[in-house]
């Protein structure tokens, strides 16, 4: 999946929903989920934020691993490597 088809669907997202890849192996493996901060737009957070797990059923517990305003930035970091992905995951 190409950075400008992520970008695409991060800004399409909803309250709620979130993105979901599965990271190559080669990459350390695991998954990156991409949703909107329920924290947003509190003092210091950003619009959308990146999360790393191995295990795709600890998601809630995962800690923001990258944060950012713009769906380019994020794209532009799940995107660089080789992904592949799952669809829109209800959070």
């Amino acid at each position: 999946m190409k950075w400008k088809e992520i970008m695409k669907r991060v800004d399409q997202l909803q309250n709620g929903e979130a993105l979901r890849f599965k990271i190559h192996e080669t990459f350390g493996g695991g998954f990156a989920i991409i949703e909107l901060n329920p924290k947003y737009p509190a003092k210091k957070e950003k619009k959308y934020v990146l999360k790393r797990t191995k295990d795709i059923m600890l998601t809630e517990q995962a800690s923001p691993f990258f944060g950012a305003d713009k769906s380019k930035k994020l794209a532009n970091q799940v995107g660089r490597r080789p992904i592949r992905g799952t669809g829109k995951l209800k959070v």
